[in-house]
């Protein structure tokens, strides 16, 4: 299956995400991170956003990270979830 479009969106500081997306609660957590309950603020549109610790470069977490979003690419499917965009923070 070949993989998505998806944006990919450097922040100029973290307060550009809370700018752009009201947060709610904490819907979950693992060892990459922390999944939130957001709204878009301009849309309306409800959103889980998966905020993850930032990997040492190099590292095997990094490796991770990248399979994961090279997956979420090229999956479509009702029970999976969509991955709608990836922002990477400034710091």
């Amino acid at each position: 299956t070949a993989e998505r479009d998806v944006p990919v969106i450097r922040l100029k500081n973290d307060s550009d995400l809370t700018e752009k997306y009201g947060f709610g609660s904490k819907l979950g957590q693992g060892s990459f991170g922390e999944v939130y309950e957001a709204t878009h603020l301009e849309t309306r549109t409800k959103w889980a956003i998966k905020m993850v610790h930032r990997p040492a470069p190099g590292s095997k977490m990094v490796e991770t990270v990248d399979n994961e979003i090279s997956i979420l690419k090229q999956v479509n499917h009702a029970h999976i979830i969509h991955l709608e965009a990836v922002y990477n923070s400034a710091a």
